[in-house]
């Protein structure tokens, strides 16, 4: 049972509201988010689909910021949904990111052309088999994968194909993002 990603998702919902909190608190992702930004390759005319956003949606803000193009984040939990959009305009981004409710594994990835699916989304297979299936374009995928000593507090990949790429990770709970490619 997962203990980490209940405690992340309070605590991301208590902190949303001070600034400073929210910055130092997405600060270690900034180097996460270049590499895969790299790794796959997204530039300005990409639209990309952020699954497990939480209530900071740092990696759609980093994304945004960084390369420039349109991230549209998805949590389940309606919570951490409103708190991200609160948290995206008083960032004053919400002309290049929204935030919606719904499941990664239900949700269709018509129109964009990269995703990522955070270390905290589940069920990792069904997402990844879901955004391949319900898209007839080339789609860039990134999941990120967590430490071997953590993949009882993680879901992780466990039935897939072999990435086409990938890149390590410096923080304690992500080993490594992996890149798909349909």
């Amino acid at each position: 049972m997962s203990v980490i990603r209940p405690l992340v998702a309070a605590l991301e919902k208590k902190i949303v509201h001070i600034p400073l909190f929210v910055h130092t608190y997405s600060f270690p992702y900034r180097g996460v988010v270049r590499k895969e930004i790299a790794l796959a390759e997204i530039t300005d005319e990409d639209r990309v689909l952020n699954i497990g956003c939480g209530a900071i949606p740092f990696t759609a803000i980093h994304i945004a910021r960084m390369s420039g193009a349109h991230v549209q984040a998805l949590d389940k939990d309606r919570g951490a949904v409103r708190k991200a959009r609160l948290c995206v305009r008083k960032m004053g981004l919400a002309h290049y990111i929204s935030v919606h409710h719904g499941r990664g594994e239900h949700f269709c990835a018509a129109g964009f052309s990269a995703a990522v699916i955070a270390l905290q989304a589940e069920p990792k297979n069904a997402i990844l088999a879901n955004l391949f299936a319900c898209t007839n374009h080339r789609l860039r995928v990134i999941v990120r994968e967590p430490r071997p000593t953590l993949k009882k507090q993680y879901d992780h990949l466990t039935t897939y194909e072999i990435p086409q790429a990938h890149c390590r990770q410096s923080l304690p709970t992500c080993e490594r993002s992996l890149l798909f490619v349909k």
